[in-house]
């Protein structure tokens, strides 16, 4: 037998992830402090407003048939335990943070959390480590139907019925609320479902989405829909709950077109920029997004703990501290610096925190053999 030739890394795509996922913690630190409503955030979500749907197709690119088993098997080392590692690590943390706020109970944190883990995919502690048990489950589902002949068009093609369906079916809420979906629980049905769909197209456009005839076109739809409607196409793709007046047929076109064209414009930027530069930061941060993911909540939730707990700043999940976040500047410029502590300890700790436990016997952690 022909052993299997290994593929060569394609650089232009960590450079990619390392954008995506940087985007992502600096969403996540605004979140945990100004809050969403601002003009930084505001403008880079027009920028990049399918930021998950990226991953789905990036990890389809790389789609092979190969036995469900050893699919399940990879996908559990390299997703699930990270998975379960710093859920456990977040759980902890979670309980400590709901006593600063003083509303620990043995009650509130089983009830809250177990209840969550069934009905979003994950627990308050770990919040974004939904996207790692989303994927692992579209990439065994995938393979488990591929494997019983089933074409990948026909995937995509029941994923798009069955969410537009749902969709379709939506349950308006109010004139200034995004409508809810018929089934709105459990909501890692919807993001696998949906991640399954992009995961699909990657692995189908892997080679001709760097044509200029696939790319161009791609590009125009995402542009179009991104400019000339005023709120977009946005959803929350862990929730599947969109932006109000958010058409879902849209959202799948102009995310699909912006995976397609920022791969092929990255591609091109790096043959173009190779003997300038060779994008370290970004490319580093790429090859590395399990470990960036996994560790920027627990050290956000450590540092929340320390200056929020001494006084040194506001806890903005109290309502009326959350109202005068709109009025009040000196609070605001207070929430910026607080934002560029969690920046300065993430971006320091999460290289260096990562390199010492890929050279230790602990490197399983996340997902990776040992240097």
């Amino acid at each position: 037998m022909t052993a299997t030739p290994k593929l060569q890394r394609d650089d232009s795509l960590d450079r990619i992830a390392g954008l995506m996922i940087l985007y992502v913690i600096v969403g996540h630190m605004m979140n945990w402090s100004i809050g969403s409503s601002n003009d930084i955030r505001m403008t880079l979500e027009k920028i990049i407003p399918y930021f998950m749907p990226w991953f789905y197709f990036k990890s389809g690119m790389f789609y092979r048939p190969s036995e469900v088993g050893d699919v399940a098997r990879n996908g559990w080392k390299k997703l699930v335990v990270p998975f379960l590692v710093f859920s456990a690590l977040g759980i902890v943390l979670q309980c400590i943070k709901w006593k600063i706020q003083g509303v620990l109970t043995l009650e509130y944190a089983w009830n809250f959390e177990i209840r969550r883990i069934f009905l979003m995919g994950s627990f308050e502690g770990a919040n974004p480590l939904w996207f790692l048990l989303s994927l692992f489950f579209v990439k065994v589902i995938f393979a488990w139907l591929r494997n019983h002949g089933i074409s990948t068009g026909v995937i995509i093609g029941f994923c798009v019925t069955f969410l537009m369906a749902n969709w379709l079916l939506k349950v308006e809420v109010g004139p200034k609320s995004p409508a809810m979906p018929l089934l709105e629980y459990p909501r890692y049905l919807y993001n696998v479902l949906c991640g399954m769909f992009f995961y699909g197209c990657g692995s189908l456009l892997k080679d001709r989405q760097y044509d200029w005839k696939v790319w161009v076109p791609a590009l125009a739809v995402f542009l179009a829909v991104s400019l000339l409607r005023k709120n977009g196409a946005r959803i929350s793709f862990m929730h599947n709950v969109p932006s109000a007046h958010c058409d879902y047929a849209l959202f799948l076109l102009a995310a699909l077109g912006q995976c397609i064209s920022i791969n092929a414009i990255f591609k091109y930027i790096s043959r173009l920029c190779r003997k300038v530069t060779d994008f370290s930061i970004l490319g580093y941060f790429g090859r590395n997004s399990i470990a960036v993911y996994t560790m920027h909540w627990p050290i956000m939730m450590i540092i929340w703990m320390v200056m929020v707990g001494s006084g040194m700043m506001p806890d903005t999940s109290i309502p009326e501290v959350k109202a005068a976040v709109k009025t009040d500047p000196a609070l605001r410029q207070q929430l910026w610096t607080e934002v560029g502590v969690y920046a300065a300890f993430c971006l320091t700790l999460i290289p260096l925190l990562n390199e010492l436990i890929l050279r230790s016997r602990l490197s399983w952690i996340l997902g990776k053999p040992r240097k």
